[in-house]
């Protein structure tokens, strides 16, 4: 299992290591999506600035493509936050943009996760917490 899962009240964070798989990104994304706590979701930080390389199966990248637009259509106030290299993030995205119409939930790109995380911290101070 070459990722973590790691989640605090709002955030779950997707820690991904090693060779990220499709088969990592359903696994991770069943856990979270059929956990009682991505009710209260509103930020999904995505790290992959530990990832050496990348293997996706174009069925499976469909698959995580359904599986998003389902899960947004549970909790809409998510935002995905990515952190990591960026032409390994172009890789990923798209392939996953051959799948989705548009993305189910707003996405933003950052080259490290200190970065990630300050945005998450700052909109976090920025806007009003939701019950």
């Amino acid at each position: 299992m070459p990722y973590q899962l790691t989640w605090d009240d709002r955030l779950v964070l997707f820690d991904y290591y090693g060779e990220m798989t499709s088969q990592d990104i359903l696994r991770s994304n069943r856990i979270v999506y059929g956990d009682s706590r991505f009710d209260r979701l509103r930020w999904q930080l995505v790290c992959v600035d530990r990832v050496n390389s990348v293997n996706f199966h174009k069925k499976d990248v469909q698959r995580i493509a359904y599986m998003d637009k389902a899960a947004a259509l549970a909790n809409a106030r998510i935002s995905v936050v990515f952190a990591g290299n960026s032409d390994l993030l172009q890789e990923i995205y798209s392939l996953y943009t051959k799948y989705i119409e548009s993305d189910p939930w707003p996405v933003y790109y950052f080259e490290s996760r200190e970065a990630a995380m300050q945005y998450i911290k700052d909109s976090e101070t920025e806007s009003p917490k939701e019950p």
